[in-house]
């Protein structure tokens, strides 16, 4: 199960109102547009919306979910995957997720999962019949890049891996002889915990130099 303060935390983060500096050289329409399309979902109407400001350069926004149960635990099921009890405890009170950080993440409702997963499963060569061991939980939003459950080939240790842009780092990759090198977390309450506490940033523990700047938190 899911470490009671965590969701507490979570709750929190939904009606706290947080203000980023942005780099205007980032692009303003991209992110304005990129948070317009994920409101189309169906979020709790009690959300709070992104503002973006090109005045001042900055973005104003809180965390936003759709209230669950999700589809992840049948989806799951059908692959044959056992999903861990923190995340089917996560995803029994949240269908979707995103964490508003310096590095914006969307803990995925189970049609992403499966679009995503499926996408990275059918771009490489692994045969059609082979076992599913990996499951993309999690979304960078902006760029291209997702968090994945990863198993072991006997299924008996599982841990979060990072694709940094799954056309390059696909299956083959992850699971594969070197595959320990995309290690992010130990599970999914390790990697949610981390998440909170570093605001997202850096999205990989000890790899700024990979991903965007972030967004700097003033307010």
């Amino acid at each position: 199960m899911m470490k009671r303060n965590l969701f507490k935390q979570l709750e929190e983060r939904l009606f706290v109102r947080r203000t980023y500096r942005i780099n205007p050289s980032k692009g303003f329409e991209t992110l304005a547009r990129h948070h317009a399309f994920l409101q189309r979902d169906n979020f709790d109407p009690a959300r709070i919306t992104p503002v973006v400001d090109e005045t001042k350069n900055v973005f104003i926004c809180a965390d936003m979910c759709v209230r669950g149960p999700g589809g992840q635990a049948a989806l799951a099921k059908q692959w044959k995957l056992p999903l861990p009890a923190d995340y089917l405890d996560f995803t029994h009170h949240y269908a979707e997720y995103i964490l508003a950080t310096r590095c914006p993440v969307r803990i995925s409702p189970a049609a992403t999962v499966e679009t995503e997963t499926l996408g990275a499963r059918e771009g490489s060569d692994i045969p059609e019949e082979a076992p599913h061991r990996l499951f993309h939980f999690a979304m960078i939003i902006g760029e291209p890049g997702d968090f994945i459950f990863r198993w072991s080939e006997n299924f008996k240790k599982m841990d979060v891996v990072v694709a940094r842009d799954c056309s390059v780092t696909g299956p083959k990759e992850l699971l594969g002889p070197k595959g320990d090198q995309y290690i992010t977390d130990a599970n999914f309450t390790a990697w949610l915990t981390r998440m909170l506490d570093t605001e997202g940033y850096p999205l990989v523990p000890g790899k700024r130099e990979l991903w965007r700047s972030g967004l700097k938190r003033i307010k």
